[in-house]
């Protein structure tokens, strides 16, 4: 459904209102070395999430979604199917991704990561 103009304030329910998200990345030089700013803010938002198992989309997404070959597109289809006709599978992922981008990508986790690095070369705040 194409929505138009969107509000701000709103991004996150509308986003959080798609049954699935599919990211079929083809696997380029381009795509191996980006990390996807929409695949966090779906996975934020407790999207189910089928992508292409190509760059960084495996470590940011884990075990919170489905990760497909990107040279398979009927496993893509079926992947995605599946879900859609799962409510529970997708509730499921959809409740992964959210606590995986709360304990990997949030900034209070993100800055417990530095604080270790930074521990573990001994270097300490002032």
């Amino acid at each position: 459904e194409q929505m138009g103009y969107v509000a701000r304030e709103v991004i996150p329910s509308v986003l959080g209102s798609a049954a699935v998200a599919v990211f079929p990345y083809q696997d380029t030089l381009i795509t191996r070395s980006k990390q996807s700013v929409k695949l966090l803010e779906l996975m934020a938002a407790g999207c189910a999430i089928v992508a292409s198992d190509v760059g960084d989309v495996p470590a940011v997404l884990g075990p919170a979604g489905r990760l497909v070959a990107t040279d398979n597109p009927e496993r893509f289809a079926e992947s995605t199917a599946v879900l859609l006709a799962d409510m529970s599978g997708r509730m499921t992922l959809g409740a992964a991704a959210q606590e995986r981008v709360r304990s990997h990508f949030s900034i209070p986790a993100i800055v417990d990561r530095l604080t270790e690095a930074y521990a573990e070369h001994g270097v300490t705040g002032r």
